[in-house]
């Protein structure tokens, strides 16, 4: 709901960037992987986020999916 910089998340050590997709069979695999890895890893200054960059996937679409995968990192659509 809010645009995101890259600045946002200088003071990470590390930045885990993810492109997913709401249609992609792989992603609705390892979804869940990518909550744990940021749990696991976030005292040790790791962020997970997610790019959907898939240029039919609709804010409405991308919200739904991130509820049905129970995403709990940031989710970002890259409308360009």
């Amino acid at each position: 709901g809010r645009e995101h910089t890259l600045s946002e998340y200088q003071a990470k050590k590390i930045l885990v960037v993810a492109f997913l997709g709401t249609e992609c069979p792989l992603v609705k695999q390892y979804a869940s992987r990518l909550n744990e890895i940021r749990e696991k890893f976030k005292s040790d200054g790791v962020e997970v986020i997610g790019v959907n960059s898939n240029v039919q996937d609709s804010l409405e679409e991308i919200g739904a999916f991130v509820r049905r995968q129970k995403i709990e990192f940031p989710m970002l659509k890259d409308p360009d």
